[in-house]
């Protein structure tokens, strides 16, 4: 049975540019709008127009990578953590270009 559900083939996932979003969310809360509607005409998920919608609110944090909540931007501990949360994704990619630097150095070296 579990292999099954594993055969199945998931749908690509969709990216939506930032303007397509804003205009998107600008649309679902105009008067008169419902994100329900809104997200059918343009063929998006109700769940992702209601999720962008919250997020256009402030009812939730940024997207990944985005600047920090506004509510935490004054918060030293909330700074301190954020600092942290920077330094280690800086480290991790440091060590990603190191380790891309050597793999096109040896395969560079093979082609030769």
């Amino acid at each position: 049975m579990g292999d099954e559900s594993r055969n199945k083939r998931r749908k690509p996932k969709r990216v939506y540019s930032v303007e397509f979003k804003g205009q998107a969310v600008a649309l679902a809360t105009a008067a008169g709008a419902s994100v329900t509607g809104t997200a059918r005409r343009l063929g998006v998920p109700q769940k992702t127009l209601d999720h962008w919608v919250r997020r256009h609110q402030g009812r939730l944090q940024p997207e990944r990578g985005g600047r920090p909540a506004a509510a935490a931007g004054d918060d030293p501990a909330a700074l301190r953590a954020r600092v942290e949360e920077l330094e280690r994704r800086l480290a991790r990619s440091e060590l990603e270009k190191e380790v891309l630097k050597k793999a096109a150095a040896y395969f560079a070296s093979q082609s030769a």
